[in-house]
């Protein structure tokens, strides 16, 4: 039955398609043309006046969108990572390279997870500067919303001591 409906459907764009181009083809077909007639001018001298030099201004980034995180922590074990904390690639010292969703090697106490887009720029009241290099697990949003923001530190230890806060946030645009 649902195949009938797509073919059919399918059927009318290609009718409807064919009455369109068809329409075009006779409005073109009936236009008519008038020569262009031209008359030539002696050029004239015309004076360009440019603005006087300006100096350079830096642009400060815009800061929006105050909100309240509950802000938490987290590091690439199997406690914090789970199946995800398996066959990480390791660097020449035998210390694992841990990247997030965005495909960037996250750096602690730098790189977050969150709901918010990926390389979005957060300023954390009291904190500093962090961006969302990493995703938040499905289970963490249906547990606290939205407004989570996960910081990535590079032992189980800094995570636990830092546990988990709330703190005022800005989106740096």
């Amino acid at each position: 039955m649902i195949n009938i409906l797509v073919l059919m459907l399918l059927l009318a764009g290609i009718i409807g398609n064919t009455y369109l181009a068809w329409n075009c083809y006779k409005s073109f077909s009936k236009t008519e043309t008038t020569p262009i007639t031209t008359t030539h001018n002696e050029p004239t001298r015309t004076t360009i006046t440019t603005p006087p030099p300006t100096t350079p201004t830096t642009t400060v980034p815009v800061i929006k969108y105050p909100t309240t995180y509950r802000v938490t922590a987290y590091c690439s074990c199997d406690i914090c990572c789970g199946d995800w904390a398996e066959n990480r690639p390791l660097d020449k010292n035998g210390k694992e390279i841990v990247y997030g969703a965005s495909g960037d090697r996250l750096v602690s106490g730098v790189s977050v997870a969150s709901t918010l887009p990926l390389g979005t720029v957060v300023d954390l009241e009291g904190y500093g500067r962090v961006i969302v290099q990493d995703r938040m697990a499905s289970w963490v949003i249906k547990k606290y919303g939205v407004d989570v923001i996960d910081i990535y530190f590079d032992s189980h230890q800094k995570a636990k001591v830092w546990g988990a806060r709330k703190m005022n946030g800005r989106i740096v645009e």
